[in-house]
């Protein structure tokens, strides 16, 4: 009986301590080490959250002397611009295992750059411990090209060269568990990118509750 009570208080606390912590973006956010966002200090972020809440502009001074701005909002996503040359997005993913004893995990994606534009996408647990990106997305940048029917072998090589390296942008949906990747041809003149646009595939993948999969 002593046993069965023990086992019974074991698993009640394990339930407690799964739905203690939360997978609200707006706590995920208040709680994120300040080593991963030194743009702003904690005060900063509480004002972000509150002027969107109230229908306001968040816009605020970040600690480099710019101007950071709250874009979108909800429960699940956020969308920040921090400068001119960097946003952030972040949005909370359900998973069927737990991560650090939470059925969610955090997807983040920060984008560099102005005309040339490229992504970095990072996964953390929803106690901000990092975890591998390879575990939840993996994808060849060659996978976000497509060579037309009319067009020859030769040519298509020739266009992916002028291309290369790669620059992916990535971005997530603010309404769905989805995460939109493009190869970046910005850098490129006017005429390649004309000339690059007929193999630039815009790829949807769609999260799964383990991994994001092509849709």
């Amino acid at each position: 009986m002593k046993r069965r009570i023990l086992l019974l208080f074991a698993c009640w606390s394990a339930a407690l301590t799964l739905s203690a912590q939360t997978t609200d973006i707006r706590e995920l956010f208040k709680q994120m080490p300040d080593s991963l966002f030194p743009y702003l200090s904690l005060n900063n972020r509480l004002d972000c959250i509150d002027f969107m809440d109230s229908g306001m502009e968040a816009r605020v001074a970040n600690t480099f002397g710019g101007q950071t701005q709250m874009e979108q909002l909800n429960d699940q996503f956020i969308s920040m611009k921090m400068n001119d040359a960097v946003t952030m997005q972040m949005r909370v993913l359900p998973v069927s295992v737990p991560v650090d004893d939470v059925n969610a995990v955090i997807c983040m994606v920060t984008t560099y750059g102005t005309s040339a534009r490229e992504s970095v996408v990072r996964f953390y647990s929803c106690k901000w411990t990092p975890l591998k990106a390879d575990s939840y997305i993996r994808i060849d940048a060659d996978e976000l090209l497509k060579q037309p029917a009319d067009m020859t072998t030769e040519r298509f090589d020739e266009l992916k060269r002028m291309l290369q390296p790669y620059q992916v942008v990535a971005e997530l949906s603010r309404d769905a568990d989805e995460l939109v990747l493009t190869v970046s041809n910005q850098a490129l003149t006017a005429d390649e990118r004309e000339q690059t646009n007929v193999i630039i595939l815009q790829t949807n993948l769609k999260w799964n509750g383990e991994k994001f999969n092509k849709t």
